[in-house]
């Protein structure tokens, strides 16, 4: 059973999980192709937040499908990981040189950033618990083309 059936905000989540499914496939992240037996797959899940302003006023009801990467097999399902970061130093660095030239320093976000890095090996993930295909939802699979997030290896594709 899906979370969101419990919720007040039912019709919100349920539209959101609709925009980040509807962007999945837009952007082609997966092929749905039928489960068959022996089939080694990779669990999901949906992690839901709610967006707020300043003032705590409800903004926006965020949907975000993420693999289980945590039941991927090293040498199977990856051959390396890979975690980007900053250090403190660089950023105070960068801030530095903004600061001597009188730059302006702005914040970029990509939306479903991790969605663009196409995947090296063969990965299927199962469809999560709140997808709309019903019962028949269990018959299939989805055939990763892009990285998801929540992959092992996604952060370095």
């Amino acid at each position: 059973m899906c979370r969101v059936q419990t919720s007040q905000q039912v019709d919100e989540w349920i539209a959101a999980i609709k925009r980040e499914m509807g962007g999945l496939h837009q952007k082609g992240v997966f092929t749905k192709i039928r489960r068959t037996p022996g089939m080694r797959t990779i669990p999901t899940r949906f992690v839901f937040k709610i967006k707020t302003n300043q003032h705590w006023n409800v903004t926006k009801y965020k949907v975000r499908l993420v693999a289980k990467g945590y039941f991927q097999q090293k040498g199977t399902d990856f051959t390396e990981s890979y975690a980007p970061t900053s250090s403190a130093v660089a950023i105070r660095a960068a801030i530095a040189i903004a600061t001597a030239y009188d730059l302006e320093i702005e914040h970029l976000d990509v939306t479903q950033a991790f969605l663009n890095a196409e995947i090296d090996r063969e990965l299927l993930v199962d469809p999560p618990d709140c997808d709309d295909e019903g019962p028949s939802s269990k018959d299939f699979v989805y055939k990763l083309n892009y990285a998801l997030y929540g992959l092992i290896q996604a952060p370095m594709l």
